[in-house]
């Protein structure tokens, strides 16, 4: 039968949705914020059965400019297509100088090692 949704605003143009890890770049993180007003349906009856996540590719890659996409919002209603809605981000993160660049180094080659040790372990 025909289903019944109600349209109900879920974060307004600017609201912070969640935070995403930035590599090399100036900021380690930025923040994922709604870049307009998010309104989704929803069913009249079973509101309980939508859920909602944050997809995105970790880390994203630096420069990230202010306003690009960097995530997007998951929303999935049961018997419809899943709503996805692209989330920018709040600041800037330029390419990372020296430090930032070492830091993301030293900790990619730190897990490397972590993953030798274990793996020789097992």
């Amino acid at each position: 039968g025909l289903r019944q949704f109600t349209i109900k605003n879920v974060a307004s143009k600017g609201d912070v949705i969640g935070e995403v890890p930035v590599w090399m770049g100036s900021e380690s993180r930025v923040n994922a914020v709604a870049g307009d007003d998010i309104r989704v349906p929803f069913p009249t009856v079973g509101q309980d059965s939508v859920t909602m996540h944050i997809e995105y590719l970790s880390p994203v890659d630096a420069p990230v400019a202010e306003g690009a996409q960097v995530a997007e919002l998951v929303v999935s209603i049961p018997t419809v297509p899943d709503k996805r809605i692209p989330l920018v981000s709040d600041r800037e993160s330029t390419r990372g100088g020296f430090v930032p660049r070492v830091r993301a180094a030293s900790t990619l080659l730190i897990d490397l090692a972590i993953g030798q040790v274990r793996s020789l372990l097992e």
